[in-house]
């Protein structure tokens, strides 16, 4: 039986964004339920979504909250086993969902899914997950590198970059969801160091772009 899969997307201003990445998935291959979170726009982003997007559910925080608590709003509103994390500034090609979820489809402990994250010029690489050094100094793998360069296996990863990341919903209830504490920035190693620690594995999918 395929895994159902919920989409949250946090916006904060920005609609122009926000517009492009919802009509991306829209055009996914693979059925997925739509939750947008408003952290507080001031925008009339609210207002734009329900009139160009019905379909998509949307969930207004009133004020500005940090990611990660924005974040946790959107996972909780849905009940997919499957939760892609997707910021607004990101486009994802059609089969994007389909290629994400293809390594948690196969094996039921894989817990976290990183994608291959692009530059705008699509031949430069923004990540492919995150690693860090001995110190814990964590670092977006393969920045700036060729496409090419995508499927290499070092520095190893530790688990997925923030701005489109895949989580198991038994895995990010497990470990509390993020950690709210965190405002912004590396909330996402955080989630990712706490759900490996539980024993989920992680798994990249370079042909999710």
């Amino acid at each position: 039986m395929a895994l159902s899969i919920d989409v949250v997307v946090v916006a904060y201003q920005r609609w122009d964004l926000t517009e492009s990445c919802l009509r991306h998935l829209q055009r996914q291959t693979v059925e997925h339920r739509l939750i947008l979170v408003d952290n507080g726009s001031t925008d009339d982003s609210v207002n734009r979504v329900r009139v160009a997007f019905p379909n998509v559910e949307v969930i207004e925080l009133g004020r500005r909250h940090g990611f990660s608590a924005a974040c946790n709003v959107g996972v909780a509103a849905g009940n997919g086993d499957l939760v892609a994390q997707i910021n607004n500034d990101v486009d994802c090609r059609p089969d994007f969902l389909e290629k994400l979820v293809a390594p948690m489809e196969r094996d039921g402990e894989v817990g976290l899914v990183s994608c291959l994250l692009l530059r705008p010029d699509g031949q430069t690489i923004d990540s492919v997950g995150l690693a860090c050094d001995r110190t814990l100094a964590v670092f977006q793998r393969f920045h700036g590198r060729p496409v090419s360069d995508g499927g290499l296996e070092r520095p190893l990863a530790a688990g997925p970059a923030g701005a489109a990341i895949l989580v198991r919903r038994r895995a990010w209830q497990e470990v509390g969801g993020w950690d709210e504490a965190i405002f912004y920035y590396s909330e996402d190693f955080d989630l990712a160091l706490r759900v490996r620690i539980a024993g989920w594995r992680h798994a990249i999918a370079t042909g999710a772009i």
